[in-house]
């Protein structure tokens, strides 16, 4: 009997093996069925693929913002698309390359560390930035 892992490297070769035959017949690396209107899939298992990645960003943002209160650290918003992510530190350079839900689950990942990230409004997150790294309403 296999391991799981290991039959997990085995489907994911498969279906390697699988997009790359459909690649050289031209069809959907998704589907196999329409052909490829992009390098790898068609319009339709595209824009599938993009609402799924939404609705995962969607999911991890949710719980990172629930994590840190669903409010603005300074001034007490609570409209959720005003809201964002504040550096603490204003180490933001140290994630820079990582992006999306891949951010918000390294995030959720690391336990939401309230000494290093916060959540503020985006008026709050620009003026820290504009004014020294101290909010406007604080200072």
């Amino acid at each position: 009997m296999q391991r799981p892992e290991d039959q997990r490297i085995k489907n994911n070769a498969r279906a390697r093996r699988r997009r790359e035959e459909l690649k050289v017949l031209n069809l959907c690396g998704s589907c196999g069925k329409a052909p490829r209107t992009s390098k790898y899939s068609c319009d339709a298992c595209r824009v599938r693929s993009r609402e799924s990645q939404k609705r995962s960003i969607g999911r991890a943002k949710a719980q990172v913002f629930e994590a840190y209160g669903n409010k603005c650290n300074c001034c007490g918003e609570v409209n959720l698309k005003f809201l964002t992510v504040d550096h603490v530190l204003n180490d933001c350079y140290l994630d820079r390359y990582t992006r999306g839900s891949a951010w918000y689950r390294r995030v959720l990942k690391l336990g939401c560390p309230k000494d290093r990230y916060q959540l503020l409004c985006f008026n709050c997150n620009c003026g820290r930035y504009h004014n020294g790294g101290v909010c406007p309403h604080v200072g």
